[in-house]
């Protein structure tokens, strides 16, 4: 609802929104074009996922549009491999911390 009403939000805080799925996330990415962070753990310019285990390669593959995203934490995304981290690496040219 809040990717709907809210189309120009550039810095989001969804704060400990673990339950986040490849699907939600992506419409996220869709929805928010103009997306420069996404806060889920009140740090600037940075995208905490840590233990979103719902989460998988197709979710990095969209997240890797995010020029801007300079810390990213994929910490306990179980489901996350080699091919996602590689598209994150490839696509977010301003990163500057993964974990």
């Amino acid at each position: 609802m809040i990717s709907e009403s809210y189309l120009h939000l550039e810095s989001p805080n969804i704060t400990r929104c673990v339950k986040i799925t490849d699907g939600g996330l992506q419409h996220v990415m869709v929805k928010w074009s103009g997306l420069k962070s996404l806060n889920l753990y009140e740090l600037s310019r940075s995208l905490d996922l840590c233990g979103a285990q719902n989460l998988s390669d197709e979710a990095l593959f969209s997240l890797a549009k995010c020029k801007n995203i300079r810390t990213l934490n994929l910490t306990w995304c179980v489901r996350v491999t080699d091919a996602g981290v590689i598209a994150i690496g490839q696509g977010c040219t301003s990163l500057e911390f993964l974990r």
